[in-house]
């Protein structure tokens, strides 16, 4: 757990991460309405066209790193070329987690359902890919997975996995 006095310190650069279907863009805008810090979100540097069309990596990577020389942020998102480079420069950085597999793909699975932005076929796709990073069946070459890259920020690292953990620490802060 972050300590208290990192907290007292009211963090001005925040990155919130953690895994697909955890609730960080909802979390990420509770914390910026409640902290008044701009809130940046990594798909929306990620993608040309939402969900379907990817930007081009180099330039969403230097419009993004434009944001984290800024005084006061709040970048959420998954994309690890896009986190990388704010960890340093974050005073806290918050990872929310499912506590099992099978939540997390209910979780998803409700959140298809809801929206219309992916086929039954690529939350499938989702699936198996969460499943592989989470028993770390391949993958570990290309991307290690986030503990370990979190693993030299431990001092600024908070790790929330449930919605009561997220109200209680959006409470505290």
């Amino acid at each position: 757990m972050v300590s208290e006095e990192l907290l007292k310190k009211r963090p001005k650069r925040i990155i919130i991460t953690g895994d697909a279907g955890r609730g960080k863009t909802t979390f990420a805008n509770r914390l910026a309405a409640k902290l008044n810090i701009p809130c940046y979100h990594t798909d929306d540097f990620y993608w040309e066209v939402k969900f379907s069309r990817p930007a081009d990596k180099l330039e969403s990577l230097k419009r993004i790193v434009e944001v984290y020389k800024k005084d006061s942020w709040i970048v959420e998102g998954t994309s690890r070329h896009l986190i990388l480079p704010g960890l340093a420069k974050a005073d806290l950085v918050i990872y929310l987690k499912h506590r099992k597999l099978l939540n997390q793909y209910y979780v998803l699975f409700k959140r298809h359902r809801l929206t219309k932005n992916e086929s039954f076929r690529e939350l499938l796709g989702l699936y198996k890919h969460l499943f592989i990073r989470k028993y770390r069946l391949s993958y570990e070459r290309r991307m290690p997975p986030y503990e370990r890259i979190l693993n030299p920020y431990r001092n600024k690292c908070i790790f929330l996995d449930s919605f009561k953990a997220m109200d209680d620490f959006l409470e505290k802060i």
